[in-house]
C-alpha cells in the first residue's frame, strides 16, 4: 500500500529553493553502480550484501557484472544483517556494501569498517534511507549513497547523491539531461503522488504505466533541476520534521508494546524516526490482511523481493523472520487523528 499523506513540502518551498547538489544521480541504484564501477572489479567478482534488502541494491550489483554474496540476518530478532564473518569471507569477496536501514547506523558499523580496512576491501555505506546520519562515525568509507526516492527519510522527487567519486570519473560515466525529459515528467508525477497525497487521475495512471515500461533508470544520469530542488527542500525541512516524527513514533510504539502479538525490533532510539519497524510474533499474513482491511498503509520488504528468491532457503534466520517484519510510516505530515486511529487498530489486534 502507498502512503498518501501530504508533507511539509509545497510548490512555494520549491520556488524559494536555490543552490546545487554535487554528484547527483537519477536513482540510488545507479549511484551504487557508479561506486562499484569505480573500483574496477573483475567481472563476476562477489560483493557482500544482506539477503534482507530491496531488489534495487541486488540489481545494482548484477547490472555491473558482479555477483551478490548474501549474508543472513543477525540471530537476535532484528532487521540488521549479520556482517560478523567478513574476516572469514574476505578471500571470497571483492567489496562490501553496508546497508544502514530505516534512518539508523548499523550497530556494528565500527567493527565492520575495521575488518574491511584490515582486508583492504572497498566499503560502500548504503545510507539511502538514512540521510542525516553522523558521517564523522564513518571513519572508513569507499563511498556513501543517499536517496530521495520512495520510503526514505528524505523523500522528494526521486534521485540520489553519491560521495566518494573522483570528479573526472563521475563526469565520464554519467549522462546529462534536459528539464523537459521523460525523467522530469516522471519525477513530477512521483512528487505529486508521494508528497502531496495526490491520488492519480486517469491521465496520470496512463503516464505511470508508460513510464514503468520505458526503463528510464537503465541509463545513469544526473538528477533534473526539478529533482534537485525537491531534494534541497526536503533536506532543509528535515530537522523541522523530527519533533512530529518522534511524536507519531511514540504513539504507535505504545500500542505495539501493549499488544502481546506484536514486538518492537532492534534499538530504534537514535535515528530519523520516519518509520516504525516491528514484528508480528506469529501469523504475519493474518496481520497484514488485518491492516489492509482497516485501510492502514504498511510495507513488508520481504513481500517486495523478486530477485534470487530461490536462495532464501539457505538463510534460516531470514526465512523464519523476514516475512513478519512490518514498516509503518510515522511521517510528520500524517494527521494526529490518523495516527491515533492506527494506534487503536494496532492495540486491538488479536490472533
Amino acid at each position: 500500500m502507498n502512503y498518501f499523506f501530504p508533507s511539509f513540502l509545497s510548490q512555494n518551498d520549491l520556488k524559494n529553493i536555490s543552490g546545487e547538489l554535487d554528484f547527483t544521480v537519477n536513482s540510488g541504484e545507479n549511484a551504487i553502480r557508479l561506486l562499484l564501477r569505480s573500483y574496477n572489479l573483475p567481472k563476476g567478482s562477489k560483493v557482500l550484501i544482506p539477503i534482507f534488502v530491496c531488489d534495487s541494491l541486488k540489481k545494482s550489483v548484477i547490472k555491473e557484472g558482479l555477483e551478490p554474496f548474501y549474508i543472513d540476518l543477525k540471530a537476535d530478532g532484528t532487521f540488521w544483517a549479520d556482517y560478523s564473518n567478513i574476516s572469514q569471507q574476505a578471500g571470497q569477496i571483492a567489496a562490501v556494501i553496508l546497508v544502514h536501514l530505516y534512518g539508523y547506523l548499523h550497530p556494528d558499523t565500527e567493527i565492520i569498517m575495521n575488518e574491511c580496512k584490515q582486508h583492504h576491501l572497498p566499503l560502500i555505506h548504503d545510507a539511502a534511507q538514512s540521510f542525516g546520519i553522523d558521517e564523522n562515525k564513518l571513519t572508513y568509507s569507499s563511498g556513501i549513497v543517499y536517496s530521495f526516492g520512495a520510503g526514505k527519510s528524505t523523500t522528494g522527487a526521486g534521485g540520489a547523491i553519491v560521495k566518494g567519486l573522483e570528479k573526472a570519473f563521475y563526469d565520464n560515466n554519467i549522462s546529462t539531461i534536459s528539464d523537459f525529459s521523460l525523467q522530469t515528467m516522471h519525477s513530477k508525477l512521483f512528487f505529486k503522488s508521494r508528497v502531496y497525497g495526490y491520488r492519480f487521475s486517469l491521465k496520470d495512471k496512463l503516464s505511470q504505466a508508460i513510464f514503468s515500461r520505458m526503463n528510464e533508470n537503465e541509463v545513469i544520469k544526473i538528477m533534473t533541476p526539478f529533482q534537485t530542488k525537491a531534494a534541497l527542500a526536503t533536506i532543509n525541512l528535515l530537522s523541522g520534521k523530527k519533533e512530529n516524527r518522534i511524536k507519531n513514533f511514540e504513539i504507535l510504539k505504545v500500542s505495539i508494546l501493549a499488544n502481546d502479538y506484536l514486538k518492537m525490533t532492534s534499538n530504534q532510539s537514535d535515528g530519523s524516526f520516519f518509520k516504525i519497524i516491528f514484528v508480528v510474533k506469529k501469523n504475519g499474513e493474518k496481520f497484514k490482511n488485518y491492516l489492509s482491511s482497516n485501510q492502514v498503509p504498511f510495507f513488508c520488504l520481504y513481500d517486495s523481493m523478486k530477485i534470487h528468491t530461490e536462495k532464501f532457503k539457505h538463510f534460516p534466520v531470514f526465512t523464519n523472520f523476514a516475512a513478519q517484519i512490518i514498516e509503518l510510516s510515522t511521517e510528520a505530515s500524517i494527521p494526529s487523528k490518523e495516527v491515533n486511529r492506527i494506534a487503536e487498530i494496532l492495540k486491538s489486534y488479536k490472533e
